[in-house]
């Protein structure tokens, strides 16, 4: 098994449990899995442990798995189900983190070129509070409900459009300091093509 293996013939010997087959298919989705993972997580580190606890999940019930469907939404499902579970284990819903600050050190935004880079993006929603983070991420980017995030997380549908709300007033206040150039409803738009395409 190598990268140049059809993707079928992948699956099916990770469904006969064939480990050579796994190990190809974590090294050939890891990356994916990673982009995912870094917009629900604030530091590597948690989205590695999010990442591999994803993977256990999906060799467990790859047999599961229908072929017909696109292997990227249905491991990106996962992923999800695995970050939530993440925050709930160790809840960071009810705490607050620590926050990597925004300094022009740590921005490559260039105003001239009105040009937003991957990192900033993800500096600016890593800096939102793991309970808005999520629902923001749920709610703008893979397209959730209220209810659907009222289900998942196991908060009230008020609280979730509270999280979603502060999380875009959070956003709104980033923006107007760090990238004056833009109004928020473009930067908006902007965070969620960027999110949407690398994780895609």
């Amino acid at each position: 098994m190598n990268s140049q293996t059809p993707f079928k013939e992948l699956i099916n010997a990770c469904k006969k449990g064939r480990e050579v087959a796994q190990k190809e298919l974590y090294r050939r989705y890891f990356a994916y899995g990673m982009t995912v993972c870094v917009h629900y997580t604030q530091q590597e580190a948690n989205a590695k442990e999010v990442l591999n606890d994803a993977f256990c999940r999906v060799l467990t019930n790859i047999k599961k798995y229908n072929e017909n469907y696109p292997f990227k939404n249905w491991l990106r499902r996962i992923i999800i189900n695995s970050a939530i579970n993440y925050h709930k284990k160790y809840r960071t819903l009810d705490t607050q983190h620590n926050i990597i600050p925004i300094t022009e050190a740590t921005l490559t935004y260039n105003s001239g070129e009105r040009k937003l880079s991957e990192e900033d993006v993800l500096l600016i929603i890593r800096h939102l509070s793991p309970a808005y983070q999520l629902v923001f991420m749920l709610y703008v980017v893979d397209g959730y409900t209220h209810q659907e995030i009222s289900d998942k997380l196991g908060i009230s549908v008020g609280t979730s459009k509270s999280n979603y709300a502060k999380a875009r007033a959070k956003l709104r206040k980033l923006i107007a300091i760090h990238f004056p150039d833009y109004h928020f409803q473009e930067k908006e738009s902007l965070i969620t093509q960027k999110v949407s395409k690398n994780g895609q």
